[in-house]
């Protein structure tokens, strides 16, 4: 780019097997023009190092536009900031910086640490062949919009956690694993009307709010156990398939479930302490720990479970 003006250019960094680079990648460009690409492409990285000395570490800072992907996994070594309205991809399992070129389903992503992933204005696109972060070690964020796919032909979990910048979901997916996610801010539907999460499981846990009342987190899951933490943290959810489980946790505020697809007739809502259900063939339990729970009508396939600091009554 210019000094005065232009975009910034394309960047790639690739080797055969081991990727040696030791300096800066500058794609900066003047205020209203296009940040520079970078793609780089080692066999085995990690990002964060504060002092990268190997031929496939790479450093704290992206401040372009950055995809690094591999065959093999990504850890990440240390704490990471993004640049403002900077996207990083990681992409591990993969053949190119072509989304969904999957390698055999073997790569992860790896916190080693309680390291995070830092930009409140940035987006984050994160993929792996058998995993992305552990139950013990998610993947730590703060930042704007993300995403996270598993390989089709495998079966990982992502473990997701989330600081307190509120987190527009635009893709989890996961063949037959678990989603799971904590924020300590809201979790927001980053996708219109398009399906946020696909799994078996989905465990939800947010502070100020899940979904919204005109634009719901949209499911495609067997179970959801959804917990909101602060009071008056409404959770609007869209179910496009068949549960076995339904949990449901909020703090003296509002709560829908909507059921779409052929049971356009299942809902749950839960408002100012009070909870009206009807769902079919599912276990569903309901807490309220603000106020008392007043139950029009459950009917479920399997258990019901009713609780609540104040009365519990059933109709």
């Amino acid at each position: 780019a210019g000094t005065g003006s232009g975009n910034a250019g394309f960047i790639e960094v690739s080797a055969f097997d081991q990727l040696g680079f030791y300096g800066i990648l500058n794609g900066r460009a003047p205020p209203g023009y296009n940040l520079g690409t970078a793609i780089i492409d080692p066999s085995n990285t990690s990002i964060g190092n504060i002092d990268p000395q190997g031929s496939n570490e790479f450093g704290t800072a992206f401040d372009i536009n950055t995809t690094i992907y591999t065959k093999n996994s990504i850890e990440i070594a240390g704490n990471v900031s993004l640049g403002d309205g900077i996207t990083l991809n990681l992409f591990a399992d993969h053949n190119s910086e072509i989304e969904g070129n999957w390698d055999d389903g073997i790569g992860e992503i790896i916190n080693t640490g309680s390291y995070t992933i830092t930009g409140t204005s940035a987006t984050l696109n994160i993929k792996a062949g058998d995993g992305i972060g552990t139950s013990d070690s998610p993947i730590k964020t703060d930042v704007f919009n993300l995403s996270a796919e598993i390989n089709p032909s495998s079966s990982g979990d992502i473990y997701l956690s989330q600081g307190s910048t509120d987190l527009n979901i635009t893709s989890l997916t996961t063949p037959s694993g678990t989603v799971n996610l904590s924020s300590l801010g809201a979790i927001i539907d980053g996708n219109d009307s398009s399906n946020n999460i696909t799994a078996t499981d989905l465990i939800l846990s947010a502070s100020t709010g899940i979904g919204s009342s005109n634009d719901p987190l949209e499911t495609e899951v067997s179970s959801i156990n959804a917990t909101t933490t602060e009071e008056d943290a409404p959770i609007y959810i869209e179910e496009y398939d068949d549960l076995t489980t339904l949990i449901v946790e909020v703090n003296n505020s509002d709560a829908k479930i909507y059921f779409s697809g052929e049971d356009d007739d299942k809902y749950l809502t839960v408002a100012d302490g009070s909870l009206e259900a009807y769902a079919v063939g599912t276990n569903i339990s309901f807490k309220n720990t603000g106020g008392s729970l007043n139950v029009d009508e459950v009917t479920a396939g399997g258990w019901i479970k009713i609780s609540a600091n104040g009365d519990n009554g059933v109709e």
